[in-house]
């Protein structure tokens, strides 16, 4: 998880020596002074992953802290702080819903143990309500992250799309997912009882297919479309012969009752005007827009990306040992540009988590944006700095068009990374990656790496 653990202690000193040593964990800390603060922390911080709440707040010593919290529809999993097991108010705690209690003076080694197991239960509850909720379910507008202006008003504008059946385009940057986007305004629009049907028209980029096979295989399917939902990935990818040849095939009869959306990587007016892109095509799939803000434009939707993108990742490769990620990485994340958006960070937490050693992902596991902050930073500087940042390790997640690489070739890459990391010590590497010797020896084989090894 990345969201910060709050520490509501009334004594300064306990809840110094708490940060403290929390903060030399590598999690992020907001403390509260007063009951009272703490609870309008947890109302107003939903991103806050757990809460090490003192039963001993002179602002609310005659109710019950924790329920007060629970009453307050608060589902914020906690950790009980006293400074005697035997108190009363401990048992009601922990019938209230404290999840855990600690007595003060609490060791690192304790209070590390503490958190670091609920944590990690907060995350195996996270990942099983993904699962539940992505069972069967396509992705709802509301479903999107969308703490910032900017991608609150585009999702109001996504809730009126739903409602009208004229034809979308939506433009994104690379590593935007329009295509997510499309598919939930299809999902609330009156047709959401019909098939949502992707076209890609980078497809036509492929050598071995003829224009003239692509159209015809576009006029089927708008044939069969009837009332459905007809998406075309990447509309200005087709150069214009095709553009011209779909837009025919869209003012034919059988595409009257389907409902028309496109995606583009940019605005298409300026294409329009410079004679690249048909004016009667982008008159006719424009008729009304949305474009998705990049990442670089709404930094504070990056925590919450982070935290879900991570709980898919650990659903998926089953590397419980990872509970979140440290402060100073979050950090880093954020200050990133993410020219490829929402898939460049997939890809770069899928790579951190597979190499980390957990429980935290630190700034470490993140080895190229590192690279590129420094070589901001030394652009100037001395040659011996350069030199030290080409040493870095990098790992190329993503193709020259932006798109995700298969998982065959992420692994291959991961393999490369690792036998360079580990300078080509095969046990190590093996031991590193979870896998045996064997199976590394085969993998090195089978991706043409054997001349990697330096040695087991």
């Amino acid at each position: 998880m990345t969201g910060p653990v709050l520490i509501a202690v009334e004594d300064g000193v306990q809840r110094k020596r708490l940060a403290e040593m929390l903060l030399a964990a590598g999690y992020r800390i907001i403390d509260a002074e007063s009951g009272y603060r703490a609870l309008e922390l947890l109302r107003r911080r939903r991103d806050i992953m757990l809460a090490l709440v003192s039963l001993e707040m002179s602002d609310i010593r005659e109710v019950d802290f924790i329920a007060s919290i629970r009453a307050a529809g608060i589902a914020t999993a906690l950790i009980a702080l006293v400074t005697h097991e035997d108190d009363t108010r401990l048992k009601r705690a922990l019938a209230a819903g404290a999840r855990d209690f600690l007595s003060l003076p609490a060791s690192p080694l304790r209070l590390n143990v503490s958190v670091g197991n609920l944590l990690h239960h907060v995350m195996l509850e996270h990942r099983l309500h993904l699962l539940q909720q992505n069972s069967g379910k396509i992705i709802d507008i509301d479903d999107f992250v969308a703490r910032s202006a900017l991608m609150q008003h585009l999702i109001k504008a996504a809730r009126a799309a739903a409602q009208d059946m004229k034809p979308l385009l939506v433009i994104g940057e690379a590593g935007t997912r329009p295509e997510l986007l499309a598919h939930a305004i299809h999902h609330q629009a009156k047709n959401a009882a019909m098939p949502f049907i992707p076209v890609s028209c980078s497809a036509t980029l492929d050598k071995d297919l003829s224009a003239g096979q692509w159209l015809r295989d576009i006029g089927k399917k708008l044939h069969a479309a009837k009332e459905a939902t007809v998406f075309f990935n990447d509309i200005d990818m087709l150069d214009m012969d095709l553009q011209n040849g779909l837009l025919a095939l869209l003012r034919a009869p059988a595409a009257k009752h389907i409902r028309l959306m496109a995606s583009a990587s940019a605005s298409l007016a300026g294409r329009v005007r410079d004679g690249s892109f048909s004016a009667g095509l982008w008159q006719f799939i424009a008729q009304s827009e949305l474009e998705i803000p990049p990442l670089r434009t709404r930094r504070e939707d990056i925590p919450e990306l982070v935290e879900r993108i991570l709980a898919q990742i650990l659903m998926d490769t089953g590397k419980a040992r990872i509970t979140g990620v440290a402060g100073a990485a979050q950090a880093l994340l954020l200050q990133h540009d993410w020219p490829n958006n929402h898939a460049e960070l997939e890809a770069l937490l899928y790579r951190a988590v597979l190499l980390s050693e957990g429980p935290l992902l630190g700034v470490h596991d993140f080895p190229q944006l590192l690279q590129n902050r420094e070589e901001t930073v030394h652009e100037t500087g001395p040659e011996n700095d350069l030199q030290a940042l080409s040493t870095q390790p990098s790992l190329l997640a993503l193709d020259e068009s932006g798109h995700i690489l298969s998982l065959a070739q992420m692994e291959k890459e991961l393999i490369r990374e690792a036998m360079k990391r580990y300078n080509g010590r095969i046990s190590e590497v093996a031991r590193r990656l979870k896998i045996g010797r064997s199976t590394l020896y085969r993998k090195l084989e089978e991706y043409d790496l054997v001349e990697k090894p330096a040695g087991g």
